[in-house]
């Protein structure tokens, strides 16, 4: 057995997915979540950890992988100079070790959080709207303390995490 990748079209890996484990093959699309701000709110998103590509697992002495090019959603299967890439058993097995252990930490951690001791994040809501603040903890699940310059010295402020933008600099 042997794993190959799949290059798929843009944003259609689920779909993919779907297709190939239908036609007999087995498939391993490796997921990550992220938090992303998705009208106006923060929100766990799963997205692939490989945008437009995904794993199959094919005998290719007994298995044609002709109809994969076919395939809803597939653009083909990856090649280098012609021939089929063949990845790693190895590599495989780690990435799924490591996707297994992410599936299991369901609750929100830390890690999560886009937002970082020391990053530059802009305040897009509220009376701080527009100002930019240095995120210095998080208090609570929801809430966060932020270093916000005022009337020349620094003060603390708490505001929820939902008002937060990106990370305007990353704390070196």
């Amino acid at each position: 057995m042997s794993w190959l990748a799949v290059h798929t079209k843009p944003r259609e890996e689920a779909t993919a997915s779907a297709q190939l484990q239908q036609q007999g093959y087995g498939v391993f699309l490796p997921e990550i979540t992220e938090r992303k701000r998705r009208k106006g709110k923060w929100q766990r998103v799963r997205s692939p950890l490989f945008p437009r590509y995904l794993f199959i697992n094919v005998d290719l002495k007994e298995q044609s992988i002709a109809p994969v090019r076919s395939t809803r959603g597939v653009i083909g299967v990856l090649r280098f100079g012609g021939e089929i890439a063949v990845l790693p058993n190895a590599v495989v097995e780690a990435l799924q070790a490591a996707h297994e252990f992410g599936a299991e930490a369901d609750t929100i951690s830390e890690l999560e959080w886009p937002h970082k001791p020391g990053d530059s994040v802009e305040i897009l809501e509220g009376p701080f709207k527009g100002l930019a603040a240095v995120y210095h903890m998080p208090r609570g699940e929801d809430r966060a303390a932020l270093l916000l310059t005022m009337l020349g010295s620094e003060q603390t402020v708490v505001i929820e995490r939902s008002v937060l933008g990106a990370v305007l600099k990353k704390n070196q």
